[in-house]
Formats: structure tokens, C-alpha cells, sequence
């Protein structure tokens, strides 16, 4: 039978929780990343086809509602000021 001091189990649950907070560092950094290559990548479609303009209710400010944000011109004015 193997038995653990209690400085040890200490010390492996500390290790533990380390590893833990080091994977979900990695994690993090890593969803951030993701996440702003997306913005990058949709900002980028919509300046795009800004240039093809074909319907004219998306060039028109408040005419398109966006769930949760409330229009196309909201977004880009958020993102204009993040700029």
C-alpha cells in the first residue's frame, strides 16, 4: 500500500493546480488569438464588399438590425472607435 505524507499531497495538488492554471493560460491566449484573426478576417470581407455594393439596405445606417448589437453601422462605428 503507498500512502502520501500530507506535505506531499500538498505539494502534488499544488503541481496540479499549476499545470492547470498553465494549460488555461495556454488556452486563453490561445482562443484570444483565434478570435481576433475573426474579427480581422470579418472586418476585412465587409471593407471588401463595400466595394461591390449590391444591396443597398446594408449601406443604408439602421436599416439591417443585428442581433445583439443592433445594426450593421453600430458595429462599425464600435469598431472604428476600438481603431
Amino acid at each position: 500500500m503507498h500512502t502520501h505524507t500530507h506535505a506531499q499531497t500538498r505539494t502534488h495538488t499544488n503541481m496540479h493546480i499549476r499545470m492547470n492554471t498553465q494549460v488555461q493560460k495556454h488556452a486563453n491566449s490561445s482562443a484570444r488569438s483565434s478570435l481576433i484573426r475573426q474579427e480581422d478576417t470579418i472586418i476585412f470581407n465587409f471593407i471588401e464588399r463595400a466595394q461591390f455594393a449590391k444591396n443597398s439596405a446594408v449601406y443604408t445606417p439602421d436599416a439591417v438590425p443585428v442581433p445583439g448589437v443592433g445594426s450593421l453601422e453600430a458595429v462599425r462605428k464600435w469598431h472604428s472607435e476600438l481603431l
